[in-house]
């Protein structure tokens, strides 16, 4: 590898599809924990700026939000488990050039051949006018992907390390970030149906409520 000082890698490598993870424990296991190892084994003895991890919020269990950077991580599923293994690894060594970075749920601009997002979703069943039905009880503070870029930029400006929690302010369950794309499209409210995480039959466990407390965020001008 040609590495140098100033060379920043990011890690957005992840399978993030949840009951795949339930379903494909092995491969799970793989992409989202012991390539992470085999990575950073292979990278701390090369000369570069930043390796940046990306986690999820999926390493807290949802049973006491806003959750912080010191809060206790309990995931209630493999995908969980599997991150917070990661990010364990990576945190053990002290290594100052790593940084272990926790967005919430992601949206923006839905990219050809790539997964719907949350807000992506919505828009694109309100255009088809297809009814949705949208959780009540499931609840975040999501991020635009713009904005993680730009709090990844600053982090790497000011030479931040460690874990940190990367959130917008806004909170949602699903119902009410359908209704707000709604409005905002100024058409579709009819489409959408108030339902509760009962509703779907899922393989693994979603924690309920995994907000954010971004103060540290804030505090590092992000």
């Amino acid at each position: 590898l040609n590495l140098d000082s100033d060379c920043v890698l990011i890690n957005c490598i992840s399978l993030s599809d949840v009951d795949k993870c339930e379903i494909y424990k092995e491969d799970c296991q793989f992409q989202n924990s012991l390539f992470v190892n085999y990575l950073y084994s292979n990278l701390k003895h090369y000369n570069f700026k930043k390796l940046i991890h990306l986690s999820t919020n999926a390493v807290y269990d949802g049973n006491n939000a806003p959750y912080n950077e010191n809060s206790v991580c309990k995931p209630v599923n493999y995908y969980g488990k599997m991150k917070l293994e990661a990010d364990k690894f990576l945190l053990s060594f002290n290594d100052a050039r790593v940084m272990v970075l926790r967005p919430i749920t992601l949206y923006g601009r839905l990219v050809k051949g790539g997964r719907h997002n949350p807000v992506s979703l919505i828009i694109n069943s309100i255009q088809k006018k297809q009814r949705i039905k949208l959780v009540n009880d499931v609840t975040i503070n999501i991020l635009y992907v713009g904005d993680l870029i730009r709090a990844i930029e600053k982090l790497i400006s000011i030479d931040f390390y460690g874990t940190i929690n990367i959130s917008g302010d806004e909170i949602f369950s699903r119902y009410s970030l359908g209704l707000k794309v709604a409005k905002i499209l100024n058409k579709g409210l009819n489409l959408i149906e108030e339902v509760s995480s009962s509703e779907f039959k899922t393989v693994a466990r979603r924690p309920l409520d995994t907000t954010f407390d971004n103060s540290l965020m804030k505090e590092n001008g992000l």
